[in-house]
């Protein structure tokens, strides 16, 4: 498991536009296409890296 933070970047989640492709797994095991995405879909909620990759 590789537990992570949004370290404050869902802040401005308004502004932001996450691109690209490096899947990685929730704690809610959903796949999100970026870290980035998770951290937007989530604004801001406790939703962690469950493992990088699809779940």
């Amino acid at each position: 498991m590789l537990p992570t933070e949004c370290n404050g970047l869902c802040l401005a989640s308004t502004c932001w536009i996450c691109t690209g492709y490096n899947p990685v797994c929730g704690d809610d095991n959903v796949t999100y296409n970026t870290e980035c995405l998770l951290c937007l879909v989530n604004d801001g909620s406790k939703t962690k890296i469950k493992y990088n990759g699809e779940c």
